[in-house]
C-alpha cells in the first residue's frame, strides 16, 4: 500500500479510496475506476469492502471517528486562537479547513447510508428481501393492470353516457317543438270560442 500523504490511512491503490482534493472533495473509487469518476449506487455495490456487513460497519465507524476528530481539531484551533496559544500538531489545518473537511466527510457518510444504497445491499445479500420486493412489484403491476382495465371501462361508459346525453337532448328538443305546436292549437281553439279574441296561454310552459 502506498503511503497516505494526509495521514488518513487510505491511498489511491485501495479498492475504496477517501481523498481530500484541492477542492476538499471526498470520493469513493472502486477497483478499475479512476479518481475523479462519479460513483453511483451500483459502483458502491461493486466494492467488496461495502458488501461485507462487518467491514462496512467498521469503515463507517472509522469515517465517523475521523469526522469527530475534525470537529475536535477545529475546536482546539479556535480555542488556541482565542487564547493565543499554538497547538502542537503534525496536521497544520485551520478551523475553516477542518470544517470543510468535516462537511465533506458527512456528505460521504450520508451517501453510504442513504436509503437507495441500503436497499441495493439488501437486494444483493438477501434472497428473502429480493423475493419480498418481487412480490411487491408483482402486486403493484397487477394493480396497474386492474386500474388500466377500470379506466378503459370508464372511458367506454363515458362514451355511452355522452351518446345518451346527445339523444336525450334531441328528444327534448322534439318534445318542446311538439308542446309549442299543441299550445298554438289550444290558443287557436280558445280564440275561436271567444269570438276571435287573441288568446295566449301563460305560465311555465313559455319557459321551455
Amino acid at each position: 500500500m502506498d503511503a497516505d500523504p494526509n495521514g488518513l490511512g487510505v491511498t489511491d491503490q485501495d479498492p475504496l479510496v477517501v481523498t481530500f482534493g484541492g477542492d476538499d472533495e471526498v470520493q469513493l473509487v472502486s477497483e478499475g475506476a479512476m479518481v475523479g469518476d462519479v460513483v453511483s449506487d451500483f459502483d458502491i455495490l461493486r466494492c467488496p469492502i461495502l458488501m461485507h456487513d462487518p467491514t462496512r460497519t467498521t469503515f463507517l465507524d472509522d469515517l465517523q471517528e475521523l469526522a469527530a476528530f475534525l470537529l475536535e481539531r477545529k475546536a482546539q484551533v479556535q480555542k488556541s486562537l482565542q487564547a493565543r496559544v499554538v497547538v502542537s500538531s503534525t496536521i497544520d489545518w485551520s478551523a475553516e479547513e477542518c470544517e470543510r473537511k468535516h462537511l465533506v466527510l458527512q456528505e460521504l457518510i450520508s451517501s453510504l447510508t442513504r436509503k437507495s444504497v441500503r436497499q441495493l445491499i439488501l437486494l444483493h445479500a438477501s434472497a428473502s428481501y429480493r423475493s419480498r420486493c418481487m412480490d411487491s412489484l408483482r402486486n403493484k403491476l397487477q394493480r396497474v393492470d386492474r386500474c388500466a382495465a377500470t379506466l378503459e371501462s370508464l372511458v367506454g361508459r363515458r362514451q355511452q353516457v355522452e351518446a345518451s346525453v346527445v339523444q336525450v337532448q334531441q328528444d327534448m328538443k322534439e318534445a318542446v317543438m311538439n308542446i309549442r305546436k299543441v299550445q298554438a292549437e289550444i290558443e287557436q281553439c280558445i280564440s275561436k270560442l271567444s269570438d276571435g279574441r287573441e288568446i295566449h296561454i301563460i305560465g311555465d310552459i313559455n319557459c321551455l
